[in-house]
């Protein structure tokens, strides 16, 4: 049987190039998005400021904090856990009228009017947080938690759905191993009932990542992990090589760092190079973009020795092309 990449279609919603929009808590409102920010994402921006082509297809909003601290992910200080409370404020943050998404929309709509392209719009995918059990004692808790959040984030999406601007894709389980494998299921399920796609993006090697299918995910994108842990540039063949094996997309992962510090440019260049060495490049592969908040929006402006580079080389790894 032949090994390949996972191929954008049906089972990604139609989604190439995912851009992972973090919207949680941070200090300094750093996870609020405004209408400008995002425009870098949607379009090509220029050197010059001005705007071109499509850029990313597909557009991830997922959290890692609420404001008290608590954790979206699963917590190994029960102090940590997040709890109904952080997961209803994170739904609020998202979906109320002057919330992020509010602001993905109007952007849509402004990079129309810039491109000219009025069937231009932004494919979504919404994460699940993960529910801990110091929150959520016992796994019919669990999953009560997980399908309470999905019915109210159905219900608060409805406004957003008006608009052809925005077209809800797919569900996101955040958490990056296949830990509590019943919850897995469970909300597949229910993703699967709403006639959404189920998406994962396990860390490198976690356990159970290459049962992605059996465990009810339509698509799955896997982490190399090389920006983070200063592993050899050996680790991006290897992490393609197990993605082909897999039949699983890749992740491109930065952050601000590489704009100023030569080790960590040199890293995410190994993803952006071995984009056109190892076949991941281009619009055929499933592919997610880790860049910690707003990286590639300080890339796009300019910011550090390496940042407006590594915007253009992304966009080329993206689409397989430079952008004029």
């Amino acid at each position: 049987m032949k090994q390949t990449y996972q191929a954008p279609g049906e089972e990604t919603a139609g989604i190439r190039n995912l851009v992972l929009i973090y919207n949680g808590y941070y200090e300094q409102n750093r996870g609020n998005w405004t209408l400008e920010e995002f425009l870098p994402y949607l379009l090509y921006q220029r050197r010059d400021g001005s705007f071109s082509e499509r850029f990313f297809d597909g557009f991830l909003f997922l959290g890692l904090l609420g404001p008290q601290g608590g954790q979206f992910f699963e917590a190994t200080d029960p102090l940590k856990a997040s709890t109904w409370d952080d997961w209803n404020w994170y739904l609020e943050k998202t979906f109320s009228p002057g919330g992020d998404l509010a602001a993905l929309r109007a952007a849509v709509l402004d990079a129309r009017r810039m491109s000219g392209d009025n069937a231009l719009r932004a494919k979504l995918v919404l994460m699940v947080p993960f529910p801990s059990r110091e929150s959520f004692p016992g796994t019919e808790a669990q999953k009560e938690a997980i399908r309470l959040y999905m019915e109210q984030m159905k219900e608060r999406y409805q406004p957003f759905a008006a608009s052809d601007a925005l077209e809800l894709c797919a569900l996101y389980w955040l958490h990056e191993d296949d830990a509590q494998e019943e919850l897995i299921r469970y909300a597949a399920a229910l993703t699967h009932a709403q006639g959404l796609r189920f998406l994962w993006i396990p860390f490198f090697n976690a356990h159970g990542f290459g049962r992605w299918k059996d465990l009810g995910f339509d698509s799955a994108i896997l982490q190399p992990n090389h920006f983070f842990n200063a592993t050899p540039p050996e680790q991006i063949p290897a992490a393609a090589a197990l993605a082909r094996q897999n039949g699983m997309g890749l992740e491109l992962e930065f952050d601000e760092r590489a704009f100023e510090d030569a080790g960590y440019c040199r890293r995410y260049l190994d993803y952006l190079e071995g984009a056109a060495q190892y076949g991941y490049g281009g619009p055929d592969v499933f592919k997610g973009y880790y860049q910690d908040v707003k990286a590639l929006l300080y890339a796009a402006r300019g910011a550090g020795i390496h940042g407006r580079t590594l915007y253009e080389k992304t966009f080329e790894a993206a689409h397989a092309y430079r952008a004029e």
